[in-house]
């Protein structure tokens, strides 16, 4: 049995999804300042729309080797939902890329379409608050990366989140 019949048999939605060579997914490139030894890091790149369950299931492993309690993993999971289904991204793949110190947690989302960062961040998205707003009220802060590139940064200061 083939792993693509593997992959069919165990999901049960038929037809696999085709996936695009390494050198087609443009993931979106993350620096690290942490020393050795300082953090972790990991980073998805993931079909934008029915696979957001996967950017929540990655993050959900990563926050939980950093001892967040349930509301804090399942805020941050909100905010990378909400981005991702808000502001339009420059073609069909996202990337999250998760890092961790031992104060903070950094989220960087995108790539995302030029100049839609801005607009995506004013739109309306639950009970007439904004995107900005409703994401001030999951994350500490929220930094938008401009240029050719466009992607969010969000972050979650650490002591607050285990408290």
């Amino acid at each position: 049995m083939s792993s693509e019949a593997r992959v069919r048999k165990r999901s049960g939605r038929g037809t696999p999804v085709p996936v695009a060579p390494q050198s087609q997914l443009n993931p979106l490139e993350v620096e690290s300042d942490l020393p050795a030894g300082g953090g972790n890091a990991v980073s998805v790149v993931i079909p934008a729309g029915d696979y957001i369950d996967v950017a929540r299931l990655v993050t959900g492993g990563f926050a939980a080797q950093l001892s967040l309690g349930f509301e804090t993993v399942d805020d941050i999971q909100l905010a990378i939902e909400l981005i991702v289904r808000t502001i339009p991204l420059a073609g069909s793949r996202v990337t999250v890329a998760l890092s961790s110190r031992p104060d903070a947690l950094t989220i960087t989302i995108g790539t995302f379409e030029p100049d839609s960062v801005e607009p995506g961040l004013n739109a309306v998205v639950r009970d007439g608050l904004a995107l900005e707003s409703v994401l001030h009220r999951l994350v500490d802060a929220v930094e938008v990366i401009g240029g050719s590139s466009p992607a969010l940064i969000l972050r979650k200061r650490l002591e607050a989140a285990r408290a």
